[in-house]
């Protein structure tokens, strides 16, 4: 962490900052803690951090405290003795740094942390999609479509049809069939039918043996002892049908599990590397960081929980910057230069004031407020030497949202001032400062003056 403070200026100057928190305490470095200014005894020596400058480019750089998050005001000085001192000169607009803690606070992080919402909001998307074909792989799972070892779905073998037929078979209908048998074999064109193992059909199939076949088909179960409950349904394996289920279950389930992984990647499923572990590392910042996503993520400053914690801080920061803007009005420029002519009144009165406007104003309060313009010789500032020529009050007041700072030159005032010709046509250099009831400095504007010489 360094370099956070940046200045442009001549080269070969000896420049400080001091840092302010919003309460207008002063940062103290030996202490590493924010104070009251002149706290201690200290001076300004005390509160300076030192700007070193980049070879003679005239860029000068500082490092700022590391200090809470928020917003801080810095302010920049010219050292004109051995020393930092009060009397130095403060250079251009007072400043502002946006802190997080530990570095200032850019556009680049909040984008960086919108590329990992993006990327992760994808995965999930991935996931999400997955699953509407998981659901139809796993649909027959569960007996809605229970099938025989032969592949043929079980509701098509085993219907009411088929154990009508069963239930037909009656004792008797059988001894009946054996008689049309028996007249069949008795011979084909006179010759004795035979079987496999050559012995003569009438010498096997005898009244006896047919007599014994009827009787074992007349003691047979009848229709109601058959049941198609799971445990008495058993395939060509003597597995019953409930085994046979379970069995296709399981195979099912290590399909679709093949096909899960193979849609959304391999997990090495160890500590938080699993879906759910994923799930928890992307939306809280409390959960653990599944090492299978790589790179530099962190569930603690990357999740969305954190970003939004995040983003809400830098709401609160933008809401702090606010939107207020500084207007002037003739004889001041919009770019905050003023050219008057010498010996010229500018009053109030006459609507020829010089006039700046400061809008959305919310903080300070400017309640009892108090300010000064003051002029100095641009050649004498330009050197350190920061006497003022010129120093007159400014009228405070609120209109509205808006502050309205007001100045009246005298013609007197005026003719004393140095005109240009003969000299540079920016011939001054000035401030309008204002100063709260609670003694606050605000330095409102800082820029050139052009006093025209008059013509006799």
């Amino acid at each position: 962490m360094a370099n956070e403070i940046r200045a442009t200026y001549n080269t070969g100057a000896n420049l400080y900052t001091l840092v302010f928190n919003a309460a207008g305490q002063v940062y103290y470095p030996v202490g590493g803690a924010f104070e009251t200014y002149g706290t201690g005894g200290h001076v300004q020596d005390d509160y300076d951090i030192v700007l070193s400058e980049v070879g003679t480019t005239g860029q000068y750089r500082g490092t700022f405290p590391v200090v809470a998050a928020g917003v801080y005001s810095v302010v920049m000085f010219l050292r004109i003795g051995a020393s930092p001192a009060s009397t130095d000169t403060i250079i251009g607009s007072t400043g502002e740094m946006h802190w997080d803690g530990a570095a200032e606070i850019d556009a680049s992080a909040l984008h960086t942390h919108e590329t990992t919402i993006e990327g992760y909001t994808d995965i999930l998307d991935d996931a999400t999609n997955g699953n509407a074909a998981i659901k139809a792989e796993v649909e027959g799972i569960g007996g809605v479509a229970m099938r025989g070892t032969d592949g043929a779905a079980l509701a098509t073998v085993c219907t009411e049809a088929r154990l009508a037929e069963l239930d037909a078979g009656t004792p008797g209908k059988a001894a009946a069939e054996i008689d049309i048998m028996k007249v069949d074999v008795a011979g084909l064109d006179g010759a004795a039918m035979r079987g496999t193992d050559n012995a003569a059909l009438a010498s096997v199939c005898t009244e006896i043996r047919l007599g014994k076949l009827d009787a074992t088909i007349s003691s047979r179960s009848t229709p109601a002892e058959i049941t198609t409950a799971e445990g008495n349904i058993r395939g060509a394996d003597s597995d019953t049908l409930k085994t046979l289920s379970d069995q296709a279950d399981l195979q099912g389930t290590l399909a679709n599990q093949t096909t899960l992984l193979a849609r959304i990647g391999a997990f090495t499923v160890t500590g938080a590397n699993t879906i759910f572990g994923f799930l928890k590392g992307l939306m809280s910042k409390a959960a653990s960081t599944p090492s299978d996503v790589g790179g530099t993520f962190s569930a603690a400053t990357d999740s969305t929980e954190a970003i939004q914690e995040k983003l809400a801080t830098v709401e609160t920061y933008v809401q702090r910057i606010g939107t207020a803007s500084v207007n002037v009005v003739a004889p001041v420029a919009s770019d905050g230069d003023i050219t008057i002519i010498q010996g010229d009144d500018y009053l109030d009165a006459d609507s020829r004031a010089l006039e700046w406007q400061n809008e959305n104003w919310t903080t300070p309060s400017l309640v009892g407020a108090t300010g000064k313009l003051r002029l100095v010789v641009q050649e004498d500032y330009d050197v350190g030497d920061n006497t003022k020529d010129l120093e007159v009050s400014v009228a405070v007041s609120m209109d509205g949202t808006t502050a309205v700072f007001k100045v009246d030159l005298t013609a007197a005032q005026t003719a004393a001032l140095a005109g240009s010709p003969p000299g540079d046509k920016y011939n001054y250099t000035y401030q309008l400062q204002v100063i709260t009831s609670g003694g606050k400095k605000l330095t409102i504007a800082i820029g050139s003056c052009y006093v025209q010489q008059e013509v006799a």
